[in-house]
């Protein structure tokens, strides 16, 4: 039996071999282990950037203890209607006590959504505001376009940030840019809903005034001025 194939390149006749079924079965389930192996390391290098703690990785619908399947079932909602949510702009609110499952099953969805394909960032308030203020704000402006364009966004211990105003300010500028994009927002806070509601504080920024630059410098300008003066040492070595 013929099983092969005849081929003519550059003038010249050749027998080409044809693979047999179970040989083409063979190559078939290499291939796809190969692309398993691929979309497994995708996903993993995806969870250490978009994860920010290990904890957060660590949690998964597979470790539920079953004690509150009701939370369980909406967490696996959220998850399998993870398009309408992102059309609809619908977030999570996990509010409570210390030792409740707030930061684990917003860590469950998070694992589920990296799974299912979806865009996820991960970390705390506290995280980000100092992300984006460190080495004079160098990476402010990659943090906040993440921020906005990220399929979901949730922030973990909500409200356990610093009370003072630059905190606020910084706070209101992460979920302002949020909610400018009308993209998801899930959060965890150990708070009540009638203090997420009616907070103690106005988070709305200062005018930026004179009077308000000569009591905290802008970070933009302090680095501008950093670099004017390195590049004056530099010309004028001591």
């Amino acid at each position: 039996n013929f099983t092969g194939a005849i081929a003519e390149t550059l003038g010249e006749v050749r027998y080409v071999p044809r693979n047999c079924e179970c040989m083409r079965m063979m190559f078939a389930e290499e291939d796809a282990i190969i692309e398993k192996r691929k979309r497994e390391e995708e996903i993993r290098q995806q969870r250490i950037t978009s994860l920010t703690s290990e904890r957060y990785r660590k949690n998964t619908f597979a470790k539920d203890d079953g004690r509150t399947p009701a939370i369980r079932r909406t967490c696996e909602r959220y998850v399998a209607k993870r398009e309408d949510m992102i059309s609809s702009n619908y977030g999570l609110a996990f509010i409570g006590s210390n030792g409740t499952g707030k930061t684990f099953w917003a860590s469950c969805i998070a694992n589920a959504l990296i799974d299912a394909g979806s865009t996820v960032l991960m970390t705390t308030l506290s995280k980000l505001i100092y992300d984006m203020t460190a080495n004079y704000g160098e990476m402010r402006d990659v943090i906040m376009r993440k921020i906005r364009t990220v399929d979901f966004l949730i922030l973990d211990d909500y409200g356990a940030e610093r009370g003072t105003e630059f905190s606020l300010e910084q706070a209101f500028e992460v979920i302002d840019a949020r909610y400018g994009v009308e993209k998801p927002l899930i959060i965890t806070a150990n708070l009540t809903e009638e203090i997420l509601k009616n907070p103690p504080s106005d988070p709305t920024p200062s005018p930026r005034t004179a009077e308000y630059y000569k009591q905290r410098p802008c970070a933009r300008m302090v680095m501008s001025a950093t670099k004017i003066l390195e590049e004056f040492i530099q010309k004028n070595p001591v």
